[in-house]
């Protein structure tokens, strides 16, 4: 039973790094902020790995506090690009999990892209 929930897990991940002609490097990631930091910004690269130019057509974020950027949206076979994901951390503090959503013209599901940030919680001390 456990390794049909290894392929299975497998089968998934491996079909997202690679869904609709893009090559993905990464669909998840994760960032430990810094008690100095205020924002992050989130780079997934990814390859056209088809035969034919594929335009990414929409980039959309969960949330208004992460906000998400292409250079350019025509990718011709083989050619790489990648999207920023800007998570601007605001008073959070704290796991906080956000998705970028892709779409492409080669299909009608969107790419998720997953990003999440572990935010200190600073700890105050007085005196007696």
């Amino acid at each position: 039973m456990k390794s049909a929930i290894t392929i299975i897990t497998f089968l998934f991940v491996a079909t997202s790094l690679y869904a609709k002609g893009l090559q993905w490097e990464s669909i998840a990631m994760e960032y430990q902020a810094k008690t100095t930091d205020s924002e992050h910004t989130f780079v997934f690269p990814f390859t056209n790995i088809s035969d034919k130019s594929i335009t990414i057509v929409g980039v959309r974020s969960s949330c208004g506090c992460t906000t998400p950027t292409l250079s350019k949206t025509v990718f011709p076979p083989q050619a790489s690009g990648n999207i920023q994901a800007k998570f601007d951390f605001g008073k959070r503090m704290g796991k906080h999990k956000k998705s970028v959503y892709v779409k492409t013209d080669q299909s009608t599901t969107q790419i998720k892209l997953t990003t999440t940030t572990y935010i200190p919680i600073p700890i105050i001390v007085s005196p007696k």
